[in-house]
């Protein structure tokens, strides 16, 4: 009896120390970033509440500046834009910045930036896999959501006639994207380029593997 015991415990104890060294080993590979609609938010897949702080948003200063490692942040795709382009997938050798323009009626400058570096208008890869997550506009808000398989910052333009509140969960007028301005970086010089998205809200950005 004594015997059988201590083989079902031992059997035991080997499953638990497999699933514990399995989840630590997916929870410690960055995962997929992402900026898609709902309403305008970033992404993070992979299971950053059960063991954090493996993979999360970082806020780097004050005015609602985020980093996040990524797989790979030289691998770049985005989806669902007008055609005839459709879809891209962007050159691995440079670096790059998606700026997403949203629906505010009255201000059609970039709402949010996700970049390869630290510098939204003249990118360069961070070496480390460290993706980039800015607000462009003062009265863009990021708030922080998490769920037990990804952390969303979602954006809130509560810019007048927007109709949207800092706290709310329901997104507002203007939390949808029109367009994308794609800079990218080789050799440093900047070439710029502007996708409308198929419909509005559609447009898909995804960094590292899928």
């Amino acid at each position: 009896m004594t015997r059988s015991f201590v083989l079902k415990s031992a059997s035991g104890l080997v499953v638990l120390l497999t699933v514990l060294a399995l989840i630590t080993k997916f929870a410690s590979v960055p995962s997929p970033i992402g900026v898609r609609g709902g309403s305008i938010y970033g992404e993070i897949k992979g299971w950053v509440v059960v063991i954090p702080p493996l993979q999360s948003w970082k806020r780097r200063t004050v005015r609602k500046e985020y980093s996040a490692i990524s797989s790979n942040n030289t691998l770049v795709s985005v989806s669902s834009i007008a055609p005839p382009t459709s879809s891209l997938t962007l050159p691995q050798t440079v670096g790059w910045s998606i700026e997403f323009i949203d629906n505010n009626p009255v201000d059609s400058s970039p709402a949010l930036c996700l970049s390869s570096g630290p510098d939204c208008s003249s990118p360069m890869p961070d070496p480390s896999g460290v993706v980039y997550l800015s607000a462009r506009r003062v009265k863009i808000i990021l708030e922080e959501r998490s769920g037990i398989y990804q952390k969303e910052l979602h954006l809130h333009d509560v810019d007048s006639g927007c109709h949207d509140q800092p706290s709310s969960s329901d997104e507002g007028d203007c939390d949808k994207t029109v367009s994308l301005r794609i800079t990218t970086t080789s050799s440093g010089t900047p070439t710029v380029n502007s996708y409308q998205c198929a419909t509005l809200n559609s447009c898909s950005v995804d960094v590292g593997k899928q």
